[in-house]
């Protein structure tokens, strides 16, 4: 049985030493509601949830939590005007759930979990098999950052395998991107690389690019499903994007139809 969500807690609470499984959210912090936050989660085992733990509020101490088959989500970080979270020594699916804010210069090569990067810049991620983490890698406010020679798989949230808003310079090469919601999103986003990646068995689309520009989607070989633009009648800017050398199968580059 899935149960609609575990905890949805707005500010300065705790909620520690629980086990929450089989609901389409398993905690939820802030729900983006203004002054929202200072919240701890610490201590909680989550597995099989739609979501493990949303973020969508400040000030908050995530720790020393297991999540299995499922992940952490952050939303809209942009829209807190002193944005910071502190979250750290928590797993996902056996591994470190690396969560990096305001941070520049640094190379993770070492297995993980998950990656979420808030505000960051120069990071490279390489030679990474993330799965069954709600959302695989989730770039937010960010640049120059690299994904590379990665395996990213069975991520069943919206987000899909590698979310990026608001991004420049993010180059994604050689990576396979595998039986996700959605392949790759672009959000808000220019200048940024996808190249020679295996994108395939996608839920809603393999690469979806929303607001961006000045992208380069080169040498990918795309299965079941192709590449969707949101068609400019929504008031939406997509020009000088460049996409050629790609395989299609069954579908090619279309407008993304609601």
């Amino acid at each position: 049985m899935t149960y609609l969500s575990g905890f949805n807690t707005k500010s300065n609470n705790t909620i520690s030493d629980n086990v929450i499984n089989n609901c389409s959210g398993g905690i939820e912090c802030g729900g983006g509601y203004a002054g929202s936050g200072n919240n701890h989660v610490i201590n909680n085992i989550l597995s099989n949830n739609g979501i493990g733990i949303e973020v969508c509020s400040i000030q908050n101490i995530i720790s020393d939590n297991v999540l299995i088959n499922n992940g952490l989500i952050i939303l809209y970080p942009w829209s807190f005007s002193n944005y910071h979270n502190s979250i750290m020594n928590n797993t996902v699916n056996g591994h470190p759930l690396m969560y990096l804010e305001k941070t520049s210069d640094i190379n993770i090569t070492t297995q993980v979990g998950q990656v979420i990067l808030v505000d960051c810049e120069n990071i490279s991620i390489t030679n990474q098999y993330i799965h069954n983490a709600s959302s695989g890698i989730n770039i937010w406010n960010s640049t120059n950052c690299s994904i590379s020679n990665s395996l990213i798989e069975h991520n069943a949230y919206f987000f899909g395998g590698i979310f990026l808003s608001n991004t420049s310079g993010i180059t994604m090469k050689n990576n396979t991107i595998s039986d996700n919601q959605i392949g790759i999103t672009q959000v808000k986003s220019q200048g940024n690389i996808i190249k020679r990646c295996n994108i395939k068995n996608s839920n809603i689309t393999n690469i979806i690019l929303i607001v961006s520009q000045n992208s380069t989607i080169q040498d990918n070989k795309l299965v079941t499903n192709g590449i969707y633009f949101l068609p400019s009648g929504f008031g939406i800017d997509e020009t000088y994007n460049i996409c050629y050398f790609n395989t299609h199968c069954i579908e090619g580059i279309k407008d993304f139809e609601f």
